[in-house]
């Protein structure tokens, strides 16, 4: 347990220093060709924590995938959402969803039925960084 601990918090401030000094102009301002190496520089630092060697050809490969995925990826809420939110906005505070999807933001909460929650959503398209950059933190 001590080991997987350890082995996951190395790798967490491995991924964090690698956004930190990637990432420093947004990934927008880059080439479609850089942000596709950032990326696969960043889940190759993921894999190699993880145990696994991966080549290019691999993380590519395993990058694809994970797009094709997330394409067709659905949403779904945990059993107390709706209920926490309701007894959030009861208490007066003002709620908001902060997100680094680029979809259809708005849509996602009609659909999952928490739009009527929320007083303003806010996506990294639209702010133009990616969280954890300040302009959208």
């Amino acid at each position: 347990m001590t080991f997987r601990r350890s082995l996951s918090v190395t790798a967490l401030s491995r991924r964090q220093a690698y956004v930190r000094r990637e990432c420093a102009p947004s990934h927008r301002e880059r080439s479609q060709e850089e942000q596709t190496k950032l990326y696969a520089g960043f889940h190759r630092i993921i894999l190699k924590e993880t145990g696994i060697d991966a080549t290019d050809a691999q993380v590519m490969q395993l990058l694809a995938r994970m797009f094709q995925l997330n394409a067709s990826m659905k949403f779904v809420l945990f059993d107390d959402v709706i209920e926490t939110l309701k007894t959030l906005k009861a208490q007066g505070l003002k709620l908001g969803l902060l997100t680094n999807l680029q979809t259809e933001v708005n849509t996602m909460c009609r659909e999952l039925g928490i739009s009527e929650y929320l007083d303003f959503t806010v996506t990294s398209a639209e702010v133009g960084a990616d969280k954890p950059q300040p302009p959208i933190s």
